[in-house]
């Protein structure tokens, strides 16, 4: 059997008027920007590829994956709850594992700290995500 997606599921209230920022899957062309919840049941909450920040008005959250993962992830979340799906995909399939496991992503998370605006935990959050940055040597 293939394996596709892994999904994990958080039954984890947020405050209903928190807003949600999420990364993008290429690049961002200025249309990143803090949203509200989707409140209507059948609507579908925003994907946010690699992590996810949660802000309460006094606390931001962030949710995410180190670089690396062996998959596709992207978050959801709504104030009932908070979800991430790893997509395993390759070339319009499942992986077959076999005997083999596979370590599809590792879930990191982190609060802001004292006196820390959403951006430095932002920027905080990011050098968490990868141990490894490949930087150039100048602008």
């Amino acid at each position: 059997m293939e394996l596709e997606k892994v999904r994990l599921t958080w039954r984890r209230g947020f405050a209903s008027d928190a807003k949600y920022l999420g990364d993008d899957w290429e690049r961002s062309y200025g249309e990143l920007a803090w949203q509200t919840a989707v409140s209507q049941p059948t609507a579908t909450p925003r994907l946010a590829p690699w992590y996810l920040l949660v802000h309460d008005g006094r606390h931001t959250t962030a949710f995410g994956v180190k670089t690396g993962a062996k998959s596709i992830c992207y978050w959801q979340a709504s104030p009932q709850q908070l979800e991430l799906t790893m997509d395993t995909h390759s070339g319009g399939s499942g992986v077959l594992l076999g005997d083999r496991t596979l370590e599809v992503a590792e879930i990191i998370t982190t609060q802001s700290l004292p006196g820390e605006t959403p951006y430095q935990t932002d920027g905080r959050f990011c050098k968490m995500m990868c141990d490894k940055p490949v930087l150039p040597g100048k602008p």
